[in-house]
């Protein structure tokens, strides 16, 4: 998520405020990566991270050979921080309006008592950008919670993501209960043929991956919705 929102952030502030030969071109790509689905270019990141060789620079130090990054948790991160990561298509787009949304006085008076672009960015438009920041922080934090088919494709052996385990173990709902009753006394062991018993755990494990989200959601609700609504993307 942190990664997500420094990325986009700066390309949705460059957007919105800058002015660039093919700004507009590079606009629309944002756009695409909002309207295609990403299972369409899975097999070319599969490709690129089962050989990866970061512009070609591995390979001079790596025996003419790339690196192969999967089943690792690296390209998720990588993913993340160049803007390909889920749905960063749409972050950038955000903060492109919200940006777009704030007075250049603000901007234009700190330049003029002195203020430097990074300082102007950071102490003036950060700040005012808060309902903006929130939306896709929130966003981004409840998609990659909830994500599960990156780390299916590139990093299947992760046993730190909830969701990802939740489904994994549900799947196979009798392989995990003969894990659990192995560890309870034999008087209970009856209950893992249970079909309601099973539904019940798997009720119960949905609930407790769901926890978080909802006591996120409950503080930030207010200022969500405003920030939805100053970036343009309701209706």
């Amino acid at each position: 998520m942190a990664l997500q929102m420094v990325c986009t952030l700066l390309a949705g502030y460059s957007f919105a405020r800058l002015r660039f030969r093919g700004q507009n071109i590079l606009f629309a790509c944002v756009v695409l990566t909002i309207l295609v689905p990403s299972q369409v270019i899975m097999l070319p990141q599969y490709l690129y991270f089962r050989n990866f060789t970061f512009l070609g620079l591995i390979p001079l130090f790596n025996q003419g050979n790339g690196m192969n990054l999967l089943n690792q948790p690296s390209v998720i991160y990588i993913l993340s921080l160049l803007g390909m990561g889920l749905k960063s298509g749409l972050y950038i787009y955000i903060f492109r309006q919200t940006f777009r949304g704030l007075p250049k006085e603000l901007e234009q008076a700190a330049y003029v008592d002195g203020a430097g672009f990074l300082r102007t960015f950071l102490r003036i438009v950060l700040p005012c950008a808060g309902p903006g920041l929130i939306t896709v922080g929130t966003l981004s934090f409840v998609w990659n919670w909830n994500d599960t088919s990156f780390l299916s494709w590139f990093d299947p052996k992760n046993a730190s993501n909830l969701m990802f385990m939740y489904i994994k173990r549900t799947a196979s709902m009798q392989e995990a209960l003969n894990g659990i009753s192995s560890k309870v006394p034999g008087d209970y062991t009856f209950l893992t043929t249970n079909l309601l018993y099973q539904n019940a755990i798997s009720k119960t494990c949905a609930l407790f991956v769901l926890i978080p989200l909802i006591i996120l959601y409950l503080f930030i609700q207010r200022r969500f919705v405003q920030g939805v609504e100053r970036s343009g993307i309701v209706g």
